[in-house]
């Protein structure tokens, strides 16, 4: 079992949304399972002054997700994701199972 999670909360603006979306599947997610990342859950926030997405990130052992987190790969894909969205940030928290925020 992981022992932390990385959590990316963001929201899109509407103009970006198409964008953002072919993005995330033919880019980021592909990316970052490269490094060992494995995405295990993406909620939407329909309703509250909240980021409306969060993006859960997991890896097999800590080494491997501070690795991810210093590679050229998470780099690149980070900053290519940050201009399609705003509010952006990224915390790792001690892995709990079910929604974290």
């Amino acid at each position: 079992m992981p022992s932390s999670k990385i959590l990316l909360s963001y929201n899109i603006p509407p103009e970006r949304h198409e964008t953002y979306m072919r993005f995330m599947i033919n880019q980021f997610i592909p990316a970052l399972h490269t490094v060992g990342l494995m995405n295990i859950g993406v909620w939407q926030t329909v309703y509250g002054k909240y980021p409306a997405r969060l993006l859960v990130f997991v890896a097999d052992d800590e080494d491997t997700l501070e690795n991810a987190l210093d590679s050229d790969v998470w780099k690149k894909m980070e900053g290519e994701l940050k201009p399609m969205i705003t509010n952006y940030t990224c915390r790792v928290v001690a892995y709990e199972p079910g929604f974290q925020f």
